[in-house]
Order: structure tokens, then C-alpha cells, then sequence
């Protein structure tokens, strides 16, 4: 297979034991030297630290960004796309673990499930691209967007979710080889709780409004799908 740069998207806040571990294990990555890792620090100057003094010599790129306010986690992604090189992507989160071969599996897979590059992958849930791998192909495909500008926090995946597949354009990898670790030690709440509430209600009424129309796609664009059931089947499109 010949490679290409892909493209990692982490923003991180408070999680600093999860973080080390995580950046550790990514760095263990076989074909390390084409990651295009990029980290926004969002509002948190010791998880800038931390990013920024991380030996990174083994990524083909390494960029650490520090907002100088707070951005929230739609907003942060966001950003570190705008920052990002590469074509192909993906998006983590910053209590992820990796098998060192789990670029080699993902990008295999994508570009089996998507010769032309234009696609959605899976990477941890079935149902839903909370972690995934896609391109900037396909936001341009999908009327140039990736994650809606409108959730603050909450659904943003949901929306990439159901978009790709009302575009016949997804797919789930069921050994990508990430892992999410659970931190046990004390962190910093990435978002206090009663924010997290009104954000929920705020986003997840902004999903179900879009969704009443498909999000705005074009019917005659509309794939016929079958449910879940058909993702990763041969004969799924």
C-alpha cells in the first residue's frame, strides 16, 4: 500500500495523566512518520505543556495550538482541522490507547471501503463515528462540511453519521486496533455538569430539528439504506 500523510485531530483539556499515556502509545504507531498530529489545547495551558514538550520527533508533523479562550469540543476539532495538512484524517479523543498497527488497519480499510477517498470510517462504535477516519474529499462531497457549526458540544459525530450514510458513503471498522481508556485518576471536568446539561438539551434539539429534513441534503443525492444491519456487508452499496 503506499502511504500518505494522515492526519490526527486531538483537542484535550484536563486529562493530563491520560494524555501522556495516550501520546506515549500513539507514538508507538508503525508508520508513525505519517501522522500529521495536531493537538488544540483548549483553554488549558498545562495540557499545552504537556503536548508541546512530548518528544514528537517520530511524527511526520506535530502541531500544538493553545486558544486563548475556551472553544468547547466542536469548535476545537474544528480548529485542528484548520490546521491540519492531510487529505485523509482522523479524529481522537485524548484517553485513547493504540495497537501500533492501527493507522496501517484503519487506512487499509478506508481505502477499501473508499477508493476514491470519499467516505466516513468507523472507528470504535458501529453506530456512530465518535472516532473516525474520513477526507477532506469528503467534505467537500458533503457540501463542505464536516462537523455542523452549529452543536457546541454534543451530536456533531451523530450528524457525520447519518449524513454519510444517507450518502451511501459508510462504513465501520471492527478492529482498528484504538482503544478508549477510562482515566481513574483525578482530572480537571472538561466541562462542568450543569453546562453540560444545557448543552446536551441545546444540541441534541438542534440534531432533531436537522434531521426532520435530512439534514439539508439533497433528495435526489439520498441513498436507500437498510439500517445498520448492511454496514460492511459486501453488498452494502
Amino acid at each position: 500500500m503506499n502511504y500518505e500523510m494522515v492526519g490526527l485531530l486531538l483537542p484535550t483539556r484536563g486529562r493530563y495523566e491520560a494524555l501522556i499515556k495516550s501520546l506515549i502509545s500513539l507514538s508507538h504507531t508503525e508508520k508513525a512518520k505519517f501522522l500529521d498530529v495536531v493537538i488544540v489545547a483548549d483553554d488549558d495551558i498545562t495540557s499545552y505543556n504537556i503536548a508541546n514538550g512530548f518528544d514528537a520527533k517520530v511524527f511526520g508533523r506535530y502541531t500544538v495550538y493553545l486558544s486563548e479562550e475556551r472553544l468547547y469540543p466542536v469548535s476545537a476539532f474544528k480548529k485542528a482541522l484548520g490546521l491540519c495538512n492531510s487529505n485523509i484524517f482522523t479524529w481522537m479523543n485524548d484517553e485513547n490507547s493504540y495497537n501500533p498497527l492501527w493507522l496501517m488497519n484503519s487506512l487499509s480499510r478506508f481505502l477499501l471501503e473508499f477508493p476514491d477517498k470519499i467516505g466516513v470510517l468507523s472507528l470504535y462504535k458501529k453506530k456512530k463515528a465518535g472516532l473516525g477516519m474520513s477526507s477532506m474529499d469528503f467534505i467537500h462531497f458533503n457540501d463542505g462540511e464536516w462537523f455542523h457549526k452549529g452543536y457546541k458540544v454534543y451530536y456533531p459525530d451523530d450528524e457525520l453519521t447519518c449524513r454519510a450514510i444517507l450518502l451511501g458513503k459508510y462504513a465501520f471498522s471492527s478492529d482498528s486496533g484504538i482503544f478508549h481508556d477510562i482515566e481513574v485518576t483525578k482530572a480537571i471536568p472538561v466541562i462542568p455538569a450543569e453546562e453540560k446539561l444545557r448543552y446536551k438539551k441545546i444540541d441534541r434539539g438542534l440534531f432533531y430539528e436537522r434531521s426532520e429534513n435530512n439534514f439539508g441534503l439533497d433528495p435526489k443525492r439520498l441513498y436507500k439504506w437498510k439500517g445498520f444491519v448492511e454496514i460492511n456487508e459486501e453488498s452494502k452499496w
